[in-house]
């Protein structure tokens, strides 16, 4: 089988099983729970819709990981992908489901934190202004990641003869054919280091919100394990909060393992380039180094 095959089966399979699942946890959470969560259902329901339009994103891109010296492409392999721009902006899209199920993700623990921690603070969860702040947070994180990719992770000439000979060689087509996004940090000629600020502006404010939605993740997490441990409260109601806290670590940690593999492997990749850029090259022929606008 050729690439494009793999990629093609494993992009349906993982759509299909992740549809099905959800769907059926939508129905358990939606019928079988206990009134005792109150609206919080509400939020693993709202996760759970995110997962599918997640995996439905992922399904029309059909986005494939090629890595050439110090850049990341993320390739549509789709047949969306012949038609340009719309390769292009079902990456964006992707990315942007990417982002506002992260945002989703960090609101199961504001709300879980606001129950066990914060009581007075909870009609930050209850009335309906908050509530639609809420939404329109999620959607703002999610649009914020697909605009980031869109204006800063563009495809540029520069790249296009930077990557031309190894996407040739790899995938067998010409690079000005297909459908990506790429992060490119810098290239060195004849001894001149050119930086692409856009690229390293965009990456920035990726590596910040994916930051902040961690740091509100682990804080909160961090909270409420302290207060279950510490706060006087009934058996009945400890071991209700536990065992949501326990299923939101699980639900967190399984989430971040399937999706987190494309911005992971991206500021891997370029924060050691980035390093190496600065402290590998010998100090008496450091190159000069220029921006591109």
């Amino acid at each position: 089988m050729a690439l494009h095959d793999y990629v093609e089966a494993a992009s349906t399979a993982v759509f299909i099983a992740s549809t099905v699942i959800n769907v059926f946890f939508i129905y358990i959470v939606h019928t079988k729970t206990k009134q005792d969560i109150g609206n919080y259902k509400y939020v693993m329901i709202c996760f759970a819709i995110g997962n599918i339009a997640y995996s439905l994103a992922e399904f029309i891109s059909k986005p494939t990981i090629h890595i050439h010296r110090n850049s990341y492409m993320s390739i549509s392999k789709s047949f969306i992908a012949k038609w340009k721009p719309w390769g292009f902006l079902s990456l964006c899209l992707f990315i942007a489901m990417y982002g506002a199920n992260t945002a989703i993700l960090a609101l199961h623990f504001i709300y879980r934190y606001l129950i066990i921690c914060r009581h007075d603070w909870i009609f930050l969860i209850e009335r309906k202004r908050y509530i639609v702040m809420w939404i329109v947070l999620v959607f703002f994180w999610g649009f914020a990641y697909g605009l980031i990719a869109l204006f800063c992770f563009g495809p540029t000439e520069q790249f296009y003869n930077y990557a031309r000979g190894s996407v040739l060689e790899r995938f067998n087509e010409r690079i000005e054919d297909m459908s990506f996004f790429c992060v490119f940090i810098y290239d060195v000629i004849d001894g001149v280091v050119i930086i692409n600020w856009l690229s390293c502006v965009g990456l920035s404010l990726v590596v910040t919100m994916m930051l902040c939605t961690f740091m509100v993740m682990a804080v909160t997490g961090w909270s409420m394990v302290v207060t279950l441990m510490r706060v006087t409260m009934s058996e009945k109601t400890r071991m209700l909060q536990t065992q949501l806290l326990k299923a939101l670590i699980f639900q967190s940690l399984t989430w971040a393992i399937r999706k987190a593999n494309h911005p992971i492997k991206l500021l891997k990749i370029n924060a050691n380039k980035a390093l190496g850029l600065f402290f590998t090259t010998d100090s008496a022929h450091k190159p000069i180094i220029t921006f591109l606008m």
